[in-house]
């Protein structure tokens, strides 16, 4: 759990800032593909640093924030197939390729977050207090 939010963390921390180079963003497309702008890197960066924190706290913490990311980037990416052309939220720079890579971010933090290790982590807890 605490590695897939680092995982996060880690990844978004790349992109918003590897997004800010000007040698990695032709006509405003980082690596060419993703249409970013200065606010679009800083909501990673912001989201990427919660991430980390995260992951590097508790496994409750770890978990939260998966889901909370995970909700955040699905509704993001769900707007994002939505709104093609025009800015996101009415501020952010964004286009489909956007939207896909947000789909991808949301689904696997909502499965770190809500799925995986969730009862398993509660079951040997119990296990552990009970062998005491």
């Amino acid at each position: 759990m605490r590695y897939a939010a680092l995982v996060v963390g880690i990844v978004l921390l790349l992109i918003g800032s590897l997004a800010a180079f000007p040698s990695l963003t032709p006509d405003g497309r980082f690596l060419g593909i993703f249409l970013v702008d200065p606010l679009h890197n800083l909501l990673h960066l912001l989201t990427g640093f919660v991430a980390l924190i995260a992951g590097a706290g508790s496994r409750f913490g770890a978990r939260m924030s998966l889901r909370v990311l995970g909700i955040f980037f699905f509704i993001l990416a769900v707007i994002g197939f939505y709104t093609q052309g025009a800015l996101l939220l009415g501020v952010i720079a964004h286009n489909r390729a956007d939207a896909w890579l947000h789909l991808g971010i949301g689904l696997f933090s909502l499965f770190f977050g809500f799925v995986w290790g969730g009862s398993r982590v509660r079951d040997l807890s119990l296990e552990k207090r009970r062998a005491v």
